[in-house]
């Protein structure tokens, strides 16, 4: 698994669909213009149940309801995480959690991350405020 950088400053969620399905960032910006009737300059702000109709779209399950994250140890292999709430706006940034074997890590599509693969769980169970399980189809 790769990570796509969010090409849009609201297009985390296109980014972690991209990332999970293997495939271009603006492939998923096509997909979400035509599926959620937008323009290309409009905000990719995407809810729980865009995710999960955007991932359907590329053989992907995400979960039925964002779940409330209690820690890394009690997600499944493969989640996408919503970090960094902020209440005022009621928006928050996707990123992609994945534990294979023995690794596991988070590609975050924020373009001012400077690593492919964080590992700065500490830091990021502090931000962390739901979760939606992935499985491919």
């Amino acid at each position: 698994m790769r990570r796509v950088v969010q090409q849009d400053r609201t297009g985390c969620g296109l980014a972690c669909i991209a990332i999970l399905a293997g495939t271009e960032y603006s492939n998923v910006k096509d997909v979400a213009l035509g599926l959620f009737n937008l323009e290309s300059n409009d905000e990719f702000y995407t809810s729980a149940s865009e995710l999960q109709k955007l991932g359907q779209e590329f053989n992907l399950n995400v979960g039925g309801k964002r779940r409330v994250f209690k820690g890394f140890n009690a997600l499944p292999d493969l989640a996408i995480l919503a970090i960094n709430y902020r209440e005022k706006e009621d928006t928050w940034h996707w990123v992609v959690y994945c534990r294979d074997g023995g690794n596991e890590f988070v590609l975050d599509p924020k373009k001012a991350v400077k690593t492919d693969r964080r590992t700065d769980f500490g830091r990021l169970a502090k931000s962390t405020r739901w979760f939606m399980a992935v499985k491919r189809t």
